[in-house]
């Protein structure tokens, strides 16, 4: 299950990075945050893995990824970070 999760994780790490570079268009962020919702959604369904401290940590671990690409890029990616929580939070069921 872990290493599915990183999987999804990194999946969307590295979309969101791609599309930030490429125009950072909102439909696209969403689609991603959305996709990785759904990922760890069906893992959830199977395992039931992700309780109150997993999904804080979730969030936190999205925040990290737009820090961390808000400083490569050096510019502000609030709006971003916005889309790209408020999509996930809509898709999940953890």
């Amino acid at each position: 299950m872990y290493r599915k999760a990183v999987a999804a994780y990194e999946a969307a790490r590295d979309a969101f990075l791609a599309e930030v570079a490429a125009g950072e268009r909102h439909g696209v962020i969403a689609e991603i945050g959305d996709a990785f919702g759904t990922s760890l959604n069906e893992l959830d369904l199977r395992a039931q893995f992700i309780e109150t401290e997993e999904r804080e940590e979730l969030f936190d671990a999205l925040d990290f990824l737009v820090d961390e690409t808000q400083t490569r890029v050096g510019r502000d990616l609030s709006a971003a970070r916005a889309v790209l929580i408020e999509a996930v939070d809509a898709v999940h069921d953890w």
